[in-house]
Protein backbone atom coordinates (compact mmCIF):
# COMPACT_ATOMS: atom_id res chain seq x y z
CA UNK A 1 0.00 0.00 0.00
CA UNK A 2 2.92 2.02 0.92
CA UNK A 3 4.65 1.76 -2.82
CA UNK A 4 1.07 3.20 -4.02
CA UNK A 5 0.97 5.81 -2.09
CA UNK A 6 4.74 6.69 -2.92
CA UNK A 7 4.79 5.78 -6.74
CA UNK A 8 1.83 4.53 -8.37
CA UNK A 9 -0.69 6.77 -7.48
CA UNK A 10 1.27 9.58 -9.12
CA UNK A 11 2.30 7.25 -12.44
CA UNK A 12 -1.41 6.34 -12.63
CA UNK A 13 -2.69 10.10 -12.38
CA UNK A 14 -0.10 11.49 -14.95
CA UNK A 15 -1.23 8.50 -17.50
CA UNK A 16 -4.86 8.87 -17.16
CA UNK A 17 -4.25 13.00 -17.36
CA UNK A 18 -2.42 12.44 -20.47
CA UNK A 19 -4.83 9.56 -21.85
CA UNK A 20 -7.92 12.27 -21.03
CA UNK A 21 -6.18 15.23 -22.28
CA UNK A 22 -6.86 13.53 -25.65
CA UNK A 23 -10.60 13.38 -27.45
CA UNK A 24 -12.39 11.05 -27.06
CA UNK A 25 -9.95 8.61 -25.41
CA UNK A 26 -10.93 6.35 -22.34
CA UNK A 27 -9.03 4.57 -19.71
CA UNK A 28 -9.35 1.76 -17.11
CA UNK A 29 -6.96 0.45 -14.57
CA UNK A 30 -7.25 -3.35 -14.40
CA UNK A 31 -5.82 -4.58 -11.34
CA UNK A 32 -3.42 -8.23 -11.98
CA UNK A 33 -3.08 -10.23 -8.86
CA UNK A 34 -0.46 -12.56 -9.92
CA UNK A 35 -1.47 -16.23 -8.97
CA UNK A 36 1.26 -17.05 -6.14
CA UNK A 37 -0.58 -13.86 -4.18
CA UNK A 38 -3.79 -14.82 -4.27
CA UNK A 39 -4.64 -16.90 -1.35
CA UNK A 40 -2.47 -14.52 1.08
CA UNK A 41 -4.54 -11.70 -0.68
CA UNK A 42 -8.07 -13.11 0.87
CA UNK A 43 -6.81 -14.28 4.08
CA UNK A 44 -5.42 -10.59 4.49
CA UNK A 45 -8.10 -8.33 2.78
CA UNK A 46 -8.79 -6.13 5.87
CA UNK A 47 -8.45 -3.21 2.90
CA UNK A 48 -7.42 -3.91 -0.60
CA UNK A 49 -5.01 -2.40 -3.02
CA UNK A 50 -8.47 -2.62 -5.52
CA UNK A 51 -10.67 -0.69 -2.61
CA UNK A 52 -8.06 2.03 -2.43
CA UNK A 53 -7.66 2.02 -6.58
CA UNK A 54 -11.31 2.08 -6.58
CA UNK A 55 -12.03 4.89 -3.75
CA UNK A 56 -9.21 6.78 -5.67
CA UNK A 57 -10.02 6.54 -9.25
CA UNK A 58 -14.23 5.65 -9.87
CA UNK A 59 -15.73 8.86 -10.47
CA UNK A 60 -19.54 8.99 -10.19
CA UNK A 61 -21.35 5.88 -11.78
CA UNK A 62 -18.16 5.32 -13.98
CA UNK A 63 -16.12 2.06 -13.00
CA UNK A 64 -12.63 3.07 -13.88
CA UNK A 65 -10.79 0.16 -11.87
CA UNK A 66 -11.09 -3.63 -12.19
CA UNK A 67 -9.47 -6.89 -11.34
CA UNK A 68 -9.77 -10.05 -13.68
CA UNK A 69 -11.67 -12.65 -11.79
CA UNK A 70 -9.21 -15.49 -10.65
CA UNK A 71 -9.93 -19.47 -11.76
CA UNK A 72 -9.15 -21.87 -9.43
Amino acid sequence: MDAYKRTTKKAIKDWASAISSKRGQEWLVVYVVPPSDVLRQRKFNLFSLLDKLKSDWNTGKRERCVQPAVAG
